[in-house]
């Protein structure tokens, strides 16, 4: 069973940050470290002792918690590239394609969830326009990569996908 969210975000919020994590990661309990990881650090935004009381700003609410889960998967698998160590990882196939953390990230969260890319953005250091066109290259290089979402501006192309053996 999984464990409770770390903060008082719902269990939909968590069920659905834990999926992504999972999607990125490839490991349940890399997937839960990560979605505890992210709820600790929202934890430490918006309401709390150091909360302005009273006429003024509201405190910030902090960014929104699929980028924090984004920035913390992005050191995750960045870590696992340099040590060459990983569980079984369905994205890194003997194929001459093997997406970089970024490309990953962005593939699964935009694609696979429909996070917008200025959500991303701030998570990776780059402006929307950027992961834009990094997702275009890579959904090229991957063809297998393609949206699974069925918004307008994904719709599949008509030709049926190619098997290889």
């Amino acid at each position: 069973m999984g464990t409770p969210p770390v903060t008082g975000s719902t269990a939909p919020d968590h069920a659905r940050l834990r999926a992504m994590a999972h999607r990125l990661l490839a490991s349940s309990p890399e997937a839960e470290e990560a979605v505890r990881a992210t709820e600790r650090i929202l934890s430490s935004y918006g309401p709390g002792p150091r909360a302005r009381r009273g006429p003024g700003p509201v405190p910030d609410p902090g960014p929104p918690p699929e980028t924090v889960l984004a920035r913390v998967c992005l050191g995750r698998l960045r870590a696992r590239e340099t040590r060459h160590t990983a569980p079984w990882d369905p994205w890194s196939s003997p194929a001459p394609f093997s997406p970089t953390p970024a490309e990953r990230l962005i593939l699964v969260l935009h694609d696979d969830f429909g996070v917008p890319y200025e959500d991303l953005a701030p998570a990776l250091e780059r402006a929307p326009a950027a992961l834009r066109q990094t997702a275009t290259r890579a959904r090229a290089h991957h063809p297998d990569a393609a949206p699974t979402t069925t918004s307008p501006a994904s719709t599949p192309s008509p030709t049926p996908p190619t098997w290889r053996p």
